[in-house]
């Protein structure tokens, strides 16, 4: 039986020594690089025009979102933190060449940036606000 005991533990003990010199010899990769992508999101700055009197200010006015999200979405945003409805009271606008130009609905953010946007203009800022009521 002490010849038994000494043989088993002479196996696990080289067995045991096997596998330390397995993971000591073991080679790690490095880990993969990682390629950054340019980011998806825009940043914009989405401020009341300045003659605007019927809705509040926005309490944050600098945004990130999705350049694929539409202007239309502007005006859902809007309407739910200024609680005013129906969202298409508000005209969405940005600044070209001293005038203010009213959004499409269906343009995208990035679309926004490309088309009206000065490439060393920095934050894209748009303007919001009510439309004038028309009544007949």
């Amino acid at each position: 039986p002490q010849r038994g005991r000494q043989q088993l533990q002479g196996t696990m003990m080289s067995s045991h020594q096997s596998n330390n010199r397995t993971n000591d010899s073991t080679v790690h990769a490095a880990p993969p690089t990682l390629r950054m992508e340019p980011s998806p999101l825009t940043e914009l700055e989405l401020r009341r025009h300045p003659q605007e009197t019927r809705v509040e200010r926005l309490a944050k006015e600098w945004l990130r979102l999705s350049g694929e999200a539409p202007v239309g979405l502007l005006k859902l945003f809007l309407s739910k933190k200024l609680s005013h409805t129906p969202k298409e009271e508000f005209q969405i606008m940005t600044r070209l060449g001293g005038q203010l130009i009213e959004l499409d609905d269906g343009l995208t953010l990035q679309e926004v940036r490309i088309s009206f946007c000065d490439a060393d203009q920095g934050m894209m800022v748009l303007h919001y606000r009510l439309r004038d009521q028309i009544t007949t």
